[in-house]
């Protein structure tokens, strides 16, 4: 009995010790103030790519390249659009002090902003890195395919012709729909 009494005792002042070593190392972490650095890194992030974009729209506006420019533009003018929205989730954060769940879905929706920000960002340097050709459509040829000399009829009897109003839009060939067959009406009534 002596001996029973002796080991809680033990146990319970292993205990005391244990809890209050915890409590001198330092209070535990509280979810809401780890979520409140993660979004504070998030929004900085976000601010920081609409950053990169603008840098990238002043570099287009002083090389003159306005479709590069029109391109940057409008990948900024979305990321600008996302960082409003990240303002307006970083507006209402401290109603997720109160309650878990708030706070853990205005991260999520962080989070998710901040990977359309890094999006955004890349197809603007996409923009940059893209170069424009003189013609909107540059066809090659190859020497070695043998060119047809037949020429499609339409249903117009006319060669070249692809549809009933002799147009013959479509290179000589011959693209009508398909002829389809609609199935049997279920019910006469």
């Amino acid at each position: 009995m002596k001996g029973a009494r002796l080991r809680v005792g033990f146990i319970l002042g292993l205990a005391l010790l244990l809890g209050l070593a915890a409590r001198a190392a330092g209070p535990a972490a509280d979810p809401f103030d780890e979520r409140t650095q993660i979004a504070g890194t998030t929004t900085a992030n976000i601010d920081a790519r609409v950053a990169d974009i603008e840098v990238l729209k002043q570099q287009a506006q002083k090389d003159g390249q306005q479709v590069k420019l029109s391109c940057i533009e409008e990948k900024l003018q979305r990321a600008k659009q996302n960082q409003s929205q990240a303002k307006s989730v970083m507006d209402s954060w401290q109603l997720g002090a109160a309650n878990q769940v708030f706070s853990q879905r205005a991260l999520d929706r962080l989070m998710l902003l901040q990977v359309y920000a890094m999006v955004y960002s890349e197809e603007a340097r996409a923009c940059s890195d893209a170069k424009a050709v003189g013609q909107a459509l540059e066809m090659k040829v190859d020497a070695n395919v043998p060119a047809t000399t037949s020429t499609a009829v339409g249903p117009s009897g006319k060669p070249g012709a692809s549809g009933g109003d002799g147009s013959g839009g479509d290179n000589g060939f011959d693209l009508r729909p398909p002829r389809l067959e609609r199935p049997p009406l279920s019910s006469p009534f």
